[in-house]
């Protein structure tokens, strides 16, 4: 038997959106996660009737709140039965969520002449959900601490893996790690860490070596992390000048795209689509709920902001080209506007999502499975295009995205940098510092000279390999044994200190 959001799914005929918790009839109360969701069971005292106001109010008391089934719900029920409902019940705290949701959803205003009362009520359980301090409506005594607006409001349960608003532990693990280095080791450091992290972005992008000038133009685009104001980084304007840092000329865009794109790729002579955005004339709306949405986002932890920004873009995808890159810039910026990170230093999260690629596919598969496994309606055609058939009745899937699993994946992938990648980084320059000055010490060589058998000596663990041998021919064998042991010493001695 069907209860709740599935009741009214089941009742109105509404498009399968993804529920994250789902209710069933059972002969005892119970609470279990299948896949990743939360199924709860409940005993036949506790089912509505058949009315869909009722299935409405056990919705928001059990199963918490799913935007995009509310507002396909509210159009097909209409304001007259919630009206009724209002009349009847004023003070209830359900009605009146079910009051404040509708308008939300909806844009339409109920009949003004309905006075509520009671206390106020948040719209999201704090308990439940990651929240915003919230700001009182009085029209129906909620206190909305929505982490958006009508045109972009995101969802963020509560889930092992969320970092609470004062969790300060990963600013403290980056502090603690900078504290004692000096000044020369950290500007070689941030050197290092810029360029891995353009070469990674691209990897990400299946792309290995990119061209000189695209690798120094994404690279110009990091370094301009966390600067002016998050109001015009995300403005058209904003994002358009930092596209055109990162593409062909040719491709340069002069604002929002105006066609259908998708994420796909070509096998055997077939377009296989993995992602589809969302219609050109929607995507003003949502980037305009986006720039909102951030900007009233800074109480939550840095990594929360992050990940909603910077999935968002990406979700949204209001560029022909270089949204991946952005996306991912986007993540860096926020961290360096927060001081997760030390100004003129970097963590080389891409570098970390690029060794774990399947958890990165799947962290994006949250959202983008459901459209094109069944929301979706699509056709492409011969030469690649795409027409997406029914995108104005998916609207309220993209406004109103569950980007939980996004939040816990670079939760998660952010803590392995700091205590994995970060930290090996640092310690492998220091490596390679105590290697040079003790080599020095041995033959005076010069810098390039140096640094080129450095690199030899790394990617030989230590001994430099016998085809190598003749690029170094003016070292004796005993020198080359010395340096060899020195290097060798060297490494190992930092990894005994770690």
């Amino acid at each position: 038997m069907n209860i709740g959001y599935c009741w009214l799914k089941e009742h109105f005929q509404l498009r399968d959106y993804p529920l994250p918790v789902s209710s069933q009839l059972g002969s005892r109360m119970a609470v279990h996660e299948e896949n990743g969701l939360t199924i709860r069971t409940f005993t036949s005292q506790y089912i509505p009737k058949a009315d869909p106001i009722a299935h409405l109010e056990f919705a928001l008391k059990y199963e918490g709140v799913n935007l995009p089934v509310l507002s396909a719900t509210f159009r097909a029920l209409g304001a007259a039965p919630i009206e009724a409902a209002l009349r009847q019940t004023p003070s209830g705290k359900y009605t009146r969520l079910i009051g404040f949701y509708y308008e939300f959803c909806t844009g339409e205003t109920l009949d003004p002449t309905i006075e509520v009362g009671g206390n106020y009520v948040p719209a999201l359980e704090e308990s439940e959900y990651v929240t915003l301090a919230g700001k009182n409506s009085t029209r129906w005594r909620v206190r909305n601490n929505l982490l958006g607006s009508a045109d972009f409001c995101p969802m963020v349960r509560q889930k092992q893996g969320i970092p609470s608003a004062n969790d300060t532990s990963l600013q403290h693990a980056v502090s603690a790690m900078v504290a004692d280095l000096p000044l020369s080791l950290l500007e070689r450091a941030a050197d290092y860490l810029y360029l891995q992290e353009t070469k990674s972005t691209y990897r990400i992008e299946r792309e290995e070596m990119p061209k000189l000038a695209r690798m120094t133009r994404f690279l110009g685009l990091l370094h301009s992390g966390g600067s002016g104001s998050l109001d015009e980084l995300l403005s058209e304007e904003g994002l358009v000048e930092r596209q055109h840092l990162i593409v062909d000329p040719r491709y340069a865009e002069t604002g929002f795209r105006v066609s259908q794109n998708y994420v796909g790729e070509t096998q055997h002579y077939r377009e296989k689509v993995h992602y589809i955005c969302p219609p050109p004339a929607q995507v003003s709306h949502l980037m305009t709920g986006l720039r909102h949405m951030a900007i009233e986002s800074i109480s939550l932890h840095p990594v929360i902001q992050a990940a909603l920004v910077s999935f968002a873009f990406v979700f949204i995808h209001p560029f022909e080209d270089g949204n991946g890159r952005l996306h991912r810039f986007l993540i860096h910026d926020l961290l360096h506007r927060r001081h997760l990170v030390p100004k003129g230093l970097l963590l080389p999260v891409s570098a970390t999502m690029s060794k774990n690629l399947h958890d990165y596919d799947r962290a994006l598969e949250s959202f983008s499975w459901p459209l094109v496994k069944g929301l979706a309606r699509f056709e492409v055609d011969e030469n690649g295009a795409l027409s997406f058939l029914n995108g104005t009745e998916l609207a309220d899937y993209y406004r109103f995205p569950d980007m939980t699993a996004v939040a816990i994946y670079l939760a998660a992938t952010i803590k392995q940098t700091i205590q994995q990648d970060f930290a090996k980084e640092l310690q492998l320059i220091q490596c390679f510092d105590l290697a040079r000055e003790q080599i020095r010490d041995i033959v005076d060589m010069p810098d390039r000279r140096l640094d080129l058998l450095l690199r030899y000596l790394y990617q030989n663990r230590g001994v430099l390999a016998n085809r190598k041998r003749g690029d170094f021919a003016e070292l004796t064998d005993t020198e080359l044994a010395d340096i060899q042991s020195v290097f060798q010493e060297a490494f190992q001695e930092m990894q005994d200190r770690s």
